[in-house]
């Protein structure tokens, strides 16, 4: 049980170093809610992008804003976490 608080207590503090958190959500569904997160704790920024996984892509030729928005950020500065797939990250 210990180990799991650490872990959390140990994200916590993580959480205050980033620039900003991608949601898998959007303003259309959970407004109030994303509302309420950034009055609580402004720092880090969330940016809901959802739904982040596209399944009807209008053409390859012409990539959702998401993906514009990752093809310019600089190498190794975002991770993608999908707390759906029962995985988890180990540190670096």
């Amino acid at each position: 049980m210990v180990k799991n608080y650490d872990w959390f207590e140990y994200q916590g503090r993580r959480f205050l170093e980033t620039k900003g958190i991608i949601v898998n959500s959007s303003v259309e569904l959970e407004g109030i809610v994303l509302v309420a997160i950034a009055a609580a704790c402004p720092d880090p920024e969330n940016h809901a992008i959802a739904p982040a996984i596209w399944f009807d892509c209008p053409s390859p030729d012409q990539p959702q804003e998401c993906v514009r928005w990752l093809d310019g950020q600089p190498p190794a500065s975002v991770v993608f976490l999908c707390f759906g797939s029962g995985s988890y990250l180990e540190p670096a």
